[in-house]
């Protein structure tokens, strides 16, 4: 799933969409997308969650000119944290 998100320009377009982002703090943008996280898994696996999320997230944190693993660690980190809590 996260090569055809790159593959089709999907995490490059939703990148741009969310340039909007830049006037947040760090912490605020992170705060987000937990939210956002947390919100996608109750409607789908953890798992293609983070496969769609990643991606997106990598190309955001370049627009932002931010530190990718900044960004990037959200996803995954709420996967494991709901896997290992028993939420799906």
């Amino acid at each position: 799933m996260s090569k055809g998100c790159n593959n089709s320009g999907l995490s490059t377009w939703m990148a741009e969409q969310l340039r909007y982002m830049a006037v947040f703090e760090a912490w605020q943008i992170n705060l987000m997308i937990s939210i956002v996280a947390a919100i996608v898994t109750e409607f789908v696996s953890n798992t293609a969650t983070a496969n769609i999320l990643v991606p997106i997230l990598r190309e955001l944190s370049i627009s932002l000119c931010r530190n990718p693993i900044h960004l990037g660690k959200q996803a995954p980190f709420l996967y494991f944290y709901f896997k290992y809590i028993g939420i799906k």
